[in-house]
């Protein structure tokens, strides 16, 4: 808000908030503050990439397809050929994870699959059924595979600890991230491995 304050009829502000949003991850909010910038200077046209780009980040393509072709009637459309091009290729990659789920895969293959992943399918709600069929998959697969890496468990349960706080379900998440922080305790090399993921 400050930044809106100390520089309110330039770009810099409205950007820069909207950033700042980007930065923590507060995709709502994000969205949010990049209307705001389009709306201020809607014939700028970076503007209108850096929120084209947010919402097929956030796998959002319904909203994304919408934009895209609102920015190539408003603009060149040659200016906007990497952004079409992540659109159909993120649309592509989901497609493509979700029906990893139905194939036979070693539990090292699922957490590579979330790896990267996990945020866009939830934030599409058309892929949160099959985010957590893979997840229940990769816990059997852990199961029947003998003398199994200790760090592909953590970091499924790591995985599950995401889910629950995405779905929002706290109290469950809180419980789980604790049970996870004790078997973890002695192991500092264990602990960084895992959490890579939330980085």
């Amino acid at each position: 808000m400050m930044m809106k304050r100390r520089f309110p009829d330039q770009v810099t502000g409205y950007t820069g908030f909207a950033r700042i949003a980007d930065l923590r991850r507060q995709w709502e909010t994000g969205i949010e503050r990049w209307d705001e910038a389009v709306e201020k200077f809607p014939s700028n046209m970076q503007i209108a990439r850096e929120k084209l780009r947010l919402l097929i980040h956030w796998a959002e393509f319904e909203a994304a397809g919408r934009y895209l072709e609102v920015c190539n009637s408003q603009f060149d459309p040659k200016h906007f050929i990497s952004e079409k091009f992540n659109f159909h290729k993120k649309q592509h990659d989901l497609e493509r994870l979700a029906r990893v789920v139905e194939e036979a895969l070693t539990l090292q293959d699922v957490t590579v699959e979330f790896s990267g992943m996990i945020k866009q399918l939830y934030r599409n709600h058309s892929y949160q059924g099959h985010a957590e069929r893979l997840l229940l998959h990769a816990f059997k697969l852990h199961g029947t595979q003998h003398g199994g890496d200790p760090v592909e468990l953590l970091k499924l349960q790591a995985y599950e600890c995401e889910m629950l706080i995405l779905k929002k379900e706290y109290p469950l998440a809180i419980d789980k991230i604790h049970q996870l922080e004790q078997k973890m305790e002695h192991e500092p090399d264990l602990r960084h491995r895992v959490y890579d993921i939330w980085l």
